[in-house]
């Protein structure tokens, strides 16, 4: 028999079995072994289809061993669950099969080949024990091989095969003639070969390692679905040892080796457990196979470390070395420690994780472990070492071996490796010899360790891998030096002109002239007068002993401290005295200030003036805001009392809509020291000590509010000021508290008088009707109004407006605007309350209903009440269509929309009613019951769409809230929930009580658990921002077009030259910066608080923002900057390329991304803060006696002593931990009084593991040779005894020092513990610490991050065109200063249409204004500026784009494309194609379900036809060669609707053409397609139907992103008729015209044509 297909899936018995098969089946029949093959359903992997004389036999293959039995649909091996039945699985697939092969093969052969399914056991087992019914179908392959002849073909395949063959002349399957067909079939589109998988790991073809007498392979592999993920597969082959060897217990103490291991240093809680690789699908132990397989996980950025030295060991520093070499001997110090040995030590089976700096092992099929047994006997078969040892050679038969120094000799020629990779070591009969090296890095200070390690007796070794690893320790890390600040203390005072050494303090009077008449004082620690300086009044603070002592470090920190503090209140450019000289005098010796002399009157004389009540509210609330004001910035006056806050004549405005407010600010805020001195206590607490300054100012802000209301405060100021008063010294909580109740009464004051609101007038003509007008309820009653379409009329509304003891229907016609019928039906509470919950809108305006006719003259009110309701708005969109509504009205496509209301309010209705609309449902009935799996079955009624559908995906859990509660009662289960039916899994609360809270017509919201965080995280720094609380004083402001509040230049332009000169030609590359760059990096460097910059595509954005970093951090304009964006893409690309850049320019910066490990680019995972922490907790356990030795001299305790302590106590101190749990464990199980069927056998096992720890410490005890009389292992003083005797030994008696060390040993153990714990804490010290924070918009607002309590000099926003104004919101709330890089001219943020809609009725503006993006708020509002140059599309591509969407003013940098491409298949021969899909002979409109889901057919065979014409094409492989990391598929498709997207996929799917081109083409929707660029781009509009409806292919924004990711050809397929020049609705219709403009005018950088021409060819032959 032949195999003519053959993959890769099959494991090696299984392939030893097709191998037989293929040796001894019949030569007629032929075989296709290890295929995928794949239909509606998905894919169906085969090990075997044989094409016999008479049907198809679909072969399953197991290699198992032990007892078979069968359950209930499912396999069991010795009792244990094995899988799903493998015969009925194949039996489906089989179904499914024949399905496919009448599909594509009954033409062919005239007839469906009959397809039966068997499973052959080519392992031990046997299906003896199986029932009947799948007894016949399941084989021993010997039974199986007897088909070969007549009679066993006839005794095992017994399917009814019905089709006849030699009679009627049909050939058969197996015909020569018939297997061109079958083969074919099975080289096509719809099979290919399968691979070789474990549990969703695909393992490449080949093994990156094979064991060198092929004991196993080593496989790479990866996820199928995320990709991020990456494992190594082990195959074993054991028949490799022999069949001397063949018994289950040897296989198993082999095989199973690593995983014990793992477990036991899992369960003891050791490190090593961090050292190994991570077992993802260990070896079954009860079934262990010849060809078992093993499967461990790899993280990102792991490689083998003999790959890692050969890659990189030539630029390796010697402290980087030495570092690696004591990440080597990490793992196995731990491993020794625990009293085991690894005896293969190679660097194929050792693992560097790049991100994190530390080693892995692998490969312990060889390892001595005592409590496992030894394979002595079988170590020549299992090492894969080529490196000899010692003992190997000179060793006599029957010595002992020791383990230990074995791996030490090992460990010794992998350091070696590591230390000198250009040298190899001396060989002497196969053992590598050390020798010293000429030219040593080192300066021999590593000889007597490589001497030590690699003697040649093993005696005269380490005695185990902890001692090498402390020895290498003490050689290579030296000793710590204590840190001193203070030179660099005194650098920072010497940079820039703080030291003015053109100014003497002998020459006070002239450099700072006094006023005519002043005397100034000249004597005192501290002169202060008024100067005129430059025709400016100001006054100087000058402290002639204030000077830089290189003797009194505490003195330069002070000047530094008010150096900053100045310098920061410059930047802020905060309401204090202006600040107009500063510095020191001489060589710094004598400190002066000099700040503006400010008019004013102070806050005691200003509130002698205020009579009236609200004038009083209005200057308290002014303080407060100025306090909170400056405490944002991070600045505190520290000494606040009347006489220091000066209140300026005019008069300032926060917002235009509110009063005029006092303009103030503060006076001597600036004073020698962190802030002034706290002398004054009447307006402090009593111990100014007991708090900081921003305390102090509290305080004094309450004091003062106290004094100024005096006896006519009100009862609720009252009640807040002495809440404050309660605190702990009386220091107020926070000023918010205060400015929020001035607020509440100002509002109070200034509310309108409460009118009586006049009824809504509901006139018919009814009998039922009242014939006088009366109110339907008493005033003041809520109503509940509930909207739907009428059953009996479409065109008519049914409203039900539910009273008190009423019920109010109305048929209302919305077109003609009246009423045809009212009628008043009775009701009772009951009827009530379930209407209050299924309300759609409640009111309490009064109705007054009446007998009579309507006038028809004027407007009434009822209806116009009724039409002015969102829930009767909605029905109106539905009953007649919006999709061209919106488009007619479409504002977006003007140039610019106007600001009516100030963007503030528009955020507060957005985020106020976000949750409005999430999807909800209403309870049905109170009847809800407990599924078998446990879920709450509530029966429900969804009130819009038809069906309730959920996504079943694991990693978005849905949960359910009530109404008003922000946390979740519970989830939803999918597979269980249906239409009328949601399925919950309940968190903690009892069915019972969940009834209470409950009735029919409660309304239940979903939302997903990503969206909840979300919308929690930015209503939590939305709120902060709109109270006032950011670090940017009146943030909002500065997105207010219509505002007062603006960004200025506040610090020095760069010149052009500098900026060149830096940035320009570097590393040799031509790239200079454009003029408009240059102007923008002047622009946002000097501008403050807020810069923003549009960068339309492909200007340079990227690099633009990495050279700002740069030069923020080198210029020391910024400390840390947070960098954040809309997606993980966008972050990590500029991250990446600003850390490159600050690498190559010289200037490292730490740098650390927030955010899910898998969804960060591989380059930055070493960044990752858990990545950092691995590091730091590697480093620290690799130096822990170090750390410990270090302390010896101040401890006063013998060295030797103190290091075999720190040695004992890292190998046990893990054990003697889990040994207190599990005695805890086993303790709580005995004590407990109720019974359990499993807690005996829980016992046993916490005592089994108590055992094997005690035993581990015992052995670790004795190889160091101490032979104490020592309490239990389990006693809890053990400890302290063994030190204790330690002790003894080493003459050591001074207990107070051993009480210490022990102290000292547990904080570090601690320590450790900490780092090794995912702690949240550690994310929070990262962000603090680090110079450069990355992470997304909506991850940085993270509960555990505790963003808000954050500072940053710069926050970065990338992507900020796609913001939503909450988004933006949790970074800026923390900035000094801001950046907002994007493009409003490209995609907006995703709002949904109905809450757009909803937030423009409730406050009256367009729904333009409310998508309005708040990017180009800002941008209008800060004068931002846009880049001009595109470095993406070539010009005829360019020109689109610049003409259609920036006016005109964009320019191109490159012309033309490579002459190669006018070589492509036409049409792409052209720069810019358009293909008009709405004309010639094969041109179809859209098809459109109604739901949304359209597609357009004749776009598809467009697209397929010029692909294909693109596979066939010479230039295809220079098009390939476009391939690269940055950009993974040249050919990009952009499609405008999903269902679009789905149906090319599967056409191109089952494309035997497109094999060419499938990894190079991508295909998706625009929205995924931003921050993406493709050398060519397809774009089908899809949109093409009589009426041109176009939907949202209006939005300009996503237009320009559609065309421009095109680099060098441009194809745009759609209906000419769609957005010729009278429709003019769409920027489309722009483009179409410019182009036909072009074609028209002869520019051959630009094509015409349509659809079938392309396809028939007709005009290009």
């Amino acid at each position: 028999m032949k195999i003519i297909v053959k993959g890769l899936g099959l494991h090696g018995s299984e392939t030893k079995a097709v191998s037989r098969m293929e040796a001894e089946l019949r030569n007629s029949w032929y075989a296709y072994a290890s295929v995928l093959i794949t239909d509606s359903q998905g894919s169906m992997e085969f090990d075997l289809i044989i094409i016999t004389h008479d049907r198809v036999l679909v072969v399953e293959l197991k290699n198992w061993r032990g007892e078979l039995t069968s359950y209930d649909g499912n396999w069991y091996i010795n009792g244990r669950f094995r899988s799903k039945s493998p015969y009925h699985t194949k039996r489906d697939q089989g179904y499914r099969l024949v399905n496919i092969l009448r599909e594509y093969l009954y033409h062919s052969l005239g007839y469906t080949p009959y397809v039966e399914a068997h499973v052959v056991l080519c392992g031990e087992a046997t299906p003896k024990n199986l029932p009947a019914g799948e007894r016949n179908f399941v084989h021993t392959l010997d039974e199986f091989m007897s088909i070969r002849d007549i009679d066993g073909y006839n005794a095992i395949i017994t399917g009814p095969q019905n089709v006849k063959f030699d009679s009627v002349n049909r050939l058969r399957p197996n015909d020569e003639a018939n297997r061109k067909h079958f083969d074919n079939f099975f080289r096509g589109s719809r099979v290919e070969p399968a691979s070789f998988k474990v549990k969703g790991y695909e393992a490449s073809e080949l093994p990156d390692y094979q064991h060198e007498n092929n004991l196993f392979a080593e496989y790479p592999a990866k996820h199928e679905k995320f990709h991020a993920q990456r494992a190594m597969i082990r195959l074993w082959d054991l028949t490799v040892l022999g069949i001397l060897n063949r018994e289950d217990s040897i296989w198993e103490k082999i095989v199973t080796r690593e995983d014990h291991l793992y477990r036991m240093a899992s369960a003891t809680n050791s490190p090593l457990q961090h050292y190994m690789l991570r077992p993802l699908d260990p070896p079954d132990e009860d079934n262990i196979a010849a060809d078992c397989v093993a499967m461990y996980e790899v993280k990102n950025n792991t490689r083998r470390l003999s790959d890692y030295i050969t890659l990189n060991a030539h630029k390796w520093s010697p402290e980087q070395k030495l570092d690696i070499v004591r990440a080597l001997l990490s793992p196995f110090a731990e491993l020794h420690s625990m009293g085991a040995a690894h005896r293969d030590i190679q660097p194929h089976n050792l693992w560097y994780a790049e991100d994190s700096a530390y080693i892995l092992a692998s490969g312990f099929h060889a390892s001595f472990l005592p409590e496992k047994g030894t394979v002595k006997d079988l170590s020549t078969h299992l090492k894969s070492s080529y490196s000899m040892i010692p003992e190997d050679v000179y060793g006599s038969e029957g010595d002992i071996r020791n383990p230990f120094a074995q791996d030490v000799y090992l460990l010794a020629i992998i350091a070696h490796k590591i230390c000198f990779p250009e040298h190899k070591m001396e060989v002497d009969e196969g053992v590598a010899i050390w020798q010293p090296i000429e030219n040593d890095p080192f300066e021999g200070k590593l000889n007597d360790f490589f001497s030590k390690a690699m003697d040649l007796e093993h005696q005269n070794r380490f005695a185990n891998a902890a001692e090498m690893h402390a020895e290498f320790n003490a050689i290579s890390l030296g000793k710590d030096e204590p840190y001193d600040d203070a030179q660099t203390v005194i650098q920072e005072l010497a940079k820039g002109n703080f030291i003015k050494r053109d100014l003497s303090p002998f020459a006070l009077m002239s450099h700072f002239p006094p006023l005519p008449g002043e005397a100034p004082p000249l004597f005192g620690e501290k002169i202060v007068y008024p100067c005129m300086v430059n025709g400016e009044k100001g006054l100087l603070k000058f402290w002639q002993k204030a000077a830089i002592d290189l003797k009194n470090p505490g003195t330069n920190r002070r000047l530094l401290r008010l150096r900053r503090r100045i310098e920061n209140s410059i930047d802020a450019d905060l309401p204090i005295s202006g600040v107009m000289q500063y510095g020191m005098f001489g060589e710094g010796s004598g400190l002066f200030i000099l700040t503006r002399y400010e008019e004013g009157t102070t806050w005691d004389e200003h509130a002698k003036t205020l009579i009236a009540r609200e004038d009083k509210l209005h200057c308290a609330l002014a303080v407060c805001e100025l306090i909170i004001q400056i405490h944002s910035s991070d600045f505190s006056h520290g000494d606040l009392h009347p006489g220091n806050i000066l209140v300026r004549d005019g008069a300032g405005k926060v917002d235009q809509e509110s009063k005029p407010a006092p303009q103030m600010l503060l006076i001597d805020a600036l004073d020698y020291g962190d802030t002034s001195d706290p002398y004054n206590t009447e307006y402090g607490p009593s111990n100014p000590a007991s708090t900081d300054g921003f305390g102090r100012d509290k305080f004094a802000v309450y004091r003062m509010v106290e004094e100024l209301f005096g006896d006519s405060i009100s009862r609720e100021l009252r009640a807040e000021l002495q809440a404050a008063s309660q605190q702990p010294e009386g220091i107020p909580v926070d000023l918010v508290l205060l400015r929020d109740c001035l607020k509440a009464e100002l509002e109070h004051l200034s509310a309108p008088p409460k009118i009586s609101e006049p009824p809504l007038r509901l006139i018919h003509q009814d009998m039922q009707l009242p014939a006088q007008a009366s109110l339907l309820q008493e005033e003041g009653l809520e109503y509940h109004l509930s909207v739907s379409i009428s059953s009996k009329n479409k065109l008519e509304l049914f409203c039900v407006i539910t009273a008190h003891y009423k019920k109010l229907h109305v048929l209302l016609n919305p077109e003609n605007r009246n009423i045809s019928g009212a009628w008043i039906t009775d009701s009772g509470l009951n009827d009530y309350a379930n209407a209050a919950q299924r309300a759609q809108y409640s009111f309490t305006t009064p109705i007054s209903v009446e007998r009579g006719f309507m006038p028809t003259d004027k407007p009434n009110s009822f209806i116009e009440f009724m039409m002015s309701q969102d829930a009767v708005l909605d029905l109106l969109e539905d009953m007649f269509g919006t999709e061209e509504k919106e488009l007619a009205e479409d504002d977006t496509l003007q140039k610019c929309v106007e600001q009516t209301v100030k963007p503030h309010h528009i955020w507060h209705a957005l985020m106020e009613t976000e949750g409005e609309q999430r999807l909800k449902v209403e309870v049905g009935s109170s009847e809800i019951e407990e599924s078998k799996s446990g879920a709450w079955l509530i029966p429900c009624i969804l009130k819009t769409g038809n069906e309730l559908e959920f996504p079943v995906d694991d990693d978005e859990e849905i949960g359910i809230y009530l109404a008003d509660e922000t946390r979740q009662f519970g989830w939803v289960i999918p597979e269980e929930s249906g239409d009328e039916i949601l399925a919950v899994k309940t968190q903690n609360e009892s069915l019972s009580s969940f009834k209470k809270r409950v009735t029919e017509g409660t309304k239940l919201f979903f939302e997903s658990k990503r969206n909840h965080a979300s919308r929690f995280r930015r209503q939590k720094a939305m709120d902060r921002v709109l109270t006032g609380n950011s670090r940017i004083h009146n943030l909002p402001g500065y997105f207010d077009e219509e505002g007062t509040v603006r960004s200025k230049v506040v610090h020095s332009v760069p010149t052009e030259e500098d900026i060149r000169l830096r940035y320009d030609n570097q590393n040799g590359s031509n790239e200079q910066l454009n003029p408009k760059q240059v102007a923008a990096f002047q622009k946002v460097v000097s501008q403050a608080p807020i810069s923003v910059l549009q960068g339309p595509p492909g200007t340079g954005k990227t690099a633009f923002v990495s050279k700002l970093i740069h030069y923020l951090f080198e210029n020391g304009l910024a400390g840390n900057i947070l960098l954040v964006g809309q997606s993980h893409t966008s972050v990590d690309t500029v991250a990446i390329k600003a850390k490159e850049l600050c690498e190559d320019l010289g200037n490292q910066i730490s740098l650390v991304r927030l955010g899910q490990e898998h969804l960060i680019d591989a380059k930055l995972l070493q960044c990752h803060s858990s990545s950092i922490q691995r590091k730091m907790r590697h480093k620290f356990q690799r130096e822990y006696e170090k750390r410990i030795n270090v302390l010896a001299p101040r401890l006063l305790l013998d060295q030797e002593f103190i290091e075999d302590i720190a040695k004992l106590h890292r190998s046990i101190s893990p054990l003697l931990s889990r040994i207190a749990v599990l005695m805890s464990n086993i303790n709580d199980l005995s004590e407990r009084r109720e019974p359990s069927s499993d807690r005996q056998a829980r016992i046993a096992e916490f005592k089994r593991s108590l055992e094997d720890c005690k035993q581990i410490v015992e052995n670790n005890i004795q190889t160091r040779g101490y032979e104490f009389e020592l309490p239990e292992v389990t006693d809890p003083g053990y400890w302290r005894e063994l030190v204790r005797q330690i002790a003894m030994s080493h003459g050591v008696t001074n207990q107070l020092a051993i009480q210490q060390l022990n102290h000292l040993i547990e904080i570090s153990k601690d320590w450790i513990d900490v780092l090794a714990s995912g702690s949240a804490s550690f994310d929070r010290f990262f962000v603090k610490s680090s110079q450069l924070v990355t992470g997304t918009l909506v991850g940085m607002g993270a509960k555990w991050l505790n963003i808000e309590e954050q500072e940053f000099d710069w926050v970065i926003v990338d992507e900020a065109g796609r913001a939503q104004a909450s988004e933006l919101m949790i970074a800026m709330q923390c900035a000094k200063r801001a950046l907002l890089v994007g493009d409003h001219r490209q995609l907006p943020p995703q709002y949904e249409l109905s809450h757009i809609r909803h937030v423009s009725r409730k406050l009256g503006v367009g729904e333009a204004e409310v998508r309005k993006t708040d990017f180009e708020r800002a941008f209008i509002a800060n004068d931002g500026i846009a880049l001009d140059t595109q470095y993406r599309m070539i010009e005829p591509i360019g020109a689109i784009i610049s003409h259609c969407f920036y006016d005109g003013k964009l320019k191109s940098h490159r012309k033309q494309a490579p002459e190669w491409f006018s070589e492509l298949p036409y049409p792409l021969n052209k720069p810019v194609t358009w293909i008009d899909s709405g004309t010639g002979d094969r041109a179809l409109f859209e098809d459109d379900d109604g739901s949304g889901v359209i597609t357009n057919r004749h776009e598809i065979a467009v697209v397929t036809y010029m692909l294909r014409q693109l596979a066939n094409s010479e230039s295809l492989e220079k098009l390939r060669a476009n391939q690269s990391e940055k950009q993974p598929f040249p050919i990009g498709i952009i499609v405008m609707y999903r269902a679009q997207k789905k149906l090319l996929e599967a056409e191109l799917s089952r494309a035997e053409w497109m094999a060419p081109l499938r990894d190079l083409c991508h295909i998706d929707v625009v929205d995924a397609y931003q921050g993406k660029e493709r050398t060519i781009v397809f774009l089908s509009l899809v949109r093409n139907n009589p009426e041109r409806k176009q939907g949202f292919l209006v939005d300009a924004s996503r237009i320009n992103v559609s065309l421009s990711r095109a680099q060098e050809r441009l194809v745009v397929i759609g209906s000419k008729n769609m957005w010729d020049a009278s429709n003019k609705q769409s920027s489309l219709a722009d483009v179409l015209s410019f182009i036909s403009e072009q074609t028209i005018a002869g520019n051959e950088n630009y094509e015409f044509v349509d659809g079938t021409t392309v396809i028939e060819g007709t005009r290009h032959a």
